[in-house]
């Protein structure tokens, strides 16, 4: 569900959070755009270095101590 406003949705975090329903459990937690672009990008650069490792014939262990 998405709130217009921010004190429905505080609401519905506080009060709604760990609410049994159907014997399920609601998990209700704020959207934050920047988190999930985040972990897009840390997802693409991720694989960027996977296939700049395979090009090069590295595979990243011998970076560790």
């Amino acid at each position: 569900m998405v709130y217009e406003d921010i004190y429905d949705a505080k609401n519905a975090v506080d009060h709604l959070s760990g609410f049994n329903v159907a014997n399920r459990y609601l998990i209700v937690l704020y959207y934050n755009p920047n988190r999930v672009s985040k972990k897009a990008d840390q997802r693409a650069k991720a694989a960027e270095i996977k296939m700049l490792q395979e090009k090069h014939g590295v595979d990243g262990a011998s970076d560790k101590l």
